[in-house]
């Protein structure tokens, strides 16, 4: 009886706030991908973090070499629990690149409208916007015309996202838990401007010879992973690449991190991701990411 009541006591604790950790986003989840939980009424869960990028820009197709897009920057954010299965947050992101640095603002929302702590489950549903600026270019993109400037699109997400949590064994403190979700992501349009003026002859759909870059949008699956104990975790997640005809709109992103309690309040996690800005193929890189819960 008393190992059961530690076994429940444990399962309630994976649908509460102590479960709502933010990662790298304006949402409380895994690094990037959102789970079913929020952050408590009455508590801001502020965040800051350094992160590398590597891989290469899809937009370098306009060009005869490829168009590396490595590079480090930081985000920042805070999400806050404004009521009862509520939270609101928001987030910038700056990245330096070779050719150039991106920036972006994020908000997101999200309500979770199912919680039943004694079969370990619960759903939310949510939804994010992030409005990508940038100051890049590629060197001698075009022969005879110059340089070209990159713009990057406007995304706007929902998603809907199931949590379920797995009774630990008996005399265990690790509890493990998972999602599945579904998310809708639409791309607004974007334009590469020519700097010498010349059209962008010979270049693949959805890029156009006028240089627009055509907007889209998508459905796709996300999973995460965690194991939590007393004072740290393991998070993992996947999604997969949002692609039309060859063009990668979002590269595939995975992410592997460690999360550790620092007192009763702060955490620390550590990991690798392959996040990166719109239009590129990203390969894993390194972030170290900081939160600390202000209130309740």
């Amino acid at each position: 009886m008393k190992r059961t009541l530690i076994a429940m006591t444990l399962l309630a604790m994976c649908c509460g706030s102590a479960f709502a950790a933010v990662g790298l986003e304006p949402a409380s989840g895994y690094v990037h991908l959102p789970d079913a939980q929020v952050v408590k009424a009455g508590s801001i869960e502020g965040f800051a973090a350094y992160l590398t990028t590597h891989g290469t820009n899809e937009l370098g197709r306009v060009t005869t070499f490829e168009a590396a897009c490595d590079g480090n920057g930081y985000t920042v954010g805070a999400v806050g629990g404004i009521g009862k299965g509520l939270e609101l947050g928001v987030g910038y992101t700056n990245i330096d690149k070779a050719i150039g640095t991106a920036n972006a603002f994020a908000v997101a929302a999200k309500w979770k409208f199912v919680e039943r702590p004694e079969s370990g489950l619960a759903v939310a549903l949510g939804a994010a916007y992030r409005n990508w600026n940038s100051d890049m270019h590629i060197a001698d993109a075009v022969p005879f015309s110059g340089p070209v400037a990159l713009d990057l699109p406007a995304v706007t997400s929902f998603y809907v996202a199931a949590d379920k949590a797995f009774k630990p064994s008996a005399g265990s403190q690790c509890l493990v838990s998972g999602t599945i979700g579904l998310t809708y992501d639409s791309y607004s349009s974007s334009h590469l401007s020519s700097l010498g003026g010349g059209p962008f002859e010979g270049v693949d759909v959805p890029i156009s010879p006028e240089g627009v870059v055509a907007s889209d949008s998508f459905i796709s699956p996300f999973i995460g992973i965690r194991a939590d104990a007393p004072k740290w975790s393991v998070l993992g997640e996947f999604r997969p690449a949002l692609e039309n005809g060859g063009f990668s709109y979002q590269s595939i992103l995975w992410s592997l991190a460690v999360r550790g309690q620092i007192g009763e309040s702060s955490s620390a996690s550590v990991g690798v991701s392959t996040f990166n800005l719109p239009y590129t193929r990203s390969t894993p890189a390194f972030f170290l990411e900081l939160t600390h819960r202000f209130g309740r």
